[in-house]
C-alpha cells in the first residue's frame, strides 16, 4: 500500500527531529525507531507508517567528518 502525505499531516516533526539528532544506536533497526516513536507519544498508525522508512533513512546517513582544528598561534 502507497501513502503520500505531508509530513505536516503526520504530526511528528518534532520527534523526527530528535529521532535524527540522538538515534537509538549507529544503525537503528524498525523496532527501535518505533520504541522511541511511542515513546514520544506517537499513535501505532503514525508508528506503523513511518518506523520503517526512518530506521531506512537513518542507516543509510552519511556522517559529515568533523572540521579540522586549526592549529594555534605560536
Amino acid at each position: 500500500m502507497d501513502f503520500r502525505l505531508d509530513e505536516e499531516q503526520l504530526g511528528l516533526q518534532d520527534t523526527v527531529r530528535r529521532l535524527c539528532w540522538a538515534p537509538p544506536g549507529d544503525r537503528p533497526d524498525e523496532a527501535a525507531v518505533a520504541d522511541v516513536l511511542r515513546a514520544h507519544g506517537a499513535r501505532p498508525w503514525q508508528v506503523e507508517l513511518t518506523a520503517s522508512v526512518l530506521a531506512d533513512a537513518i542507516a543509510g546517513a552519511r556522517v559529515p567528518e568533523p572540521d579540522p582544528v586549526p592549529d594555534a598561534p605560536e
